[in-house]
């Protein structure tokens, strides 16, 4: 479930004229599974199964993002995902593509 929240994440920020990019940070464990880039606004996503929980180091890595301004989205199923879509498509800036 999780790997087709991602894909369905990236399909539609696509659409959106975006990109979902993989966040790797080397050396700091806990890092959000993914960078949203739409029209000059920036989000940090994280997917679980609906089951799944944050580990002590992703609710760590959560936290610093956090307290620098940046919230973290925990998307668990479609309806968390339809959620945080409606709120890129809410929040764009006018952009080059607008």
């Amino acid at each position: 479930m999780e790997k087709h929240l991602e894909a369905r994440l990236k399909f539609e920020i696509r659409q959106e004229g975006g990109e979902a990019f993989k966040f790797v940070c080397p050396g700091m464990r806990g890092a959000p599974d993914r960078i949203v880039i739409v029209a000059g606004r920036l989000w940090f996503v994280e997917t679980k199964t609906d089951v799944g929980s944050l580990s002590p180091l992703q609710r760590a890595f959560h936290k610093l993002l956090n307290r620098l301004g940046f919230p973290v989205h925990v998307v668990k199923n479609i309806d968390q995902l339809n959620t945080f879509l409606n709120e890129v498509r809410t929040a764009r800036i006018p952009g080059p593509r607008d």
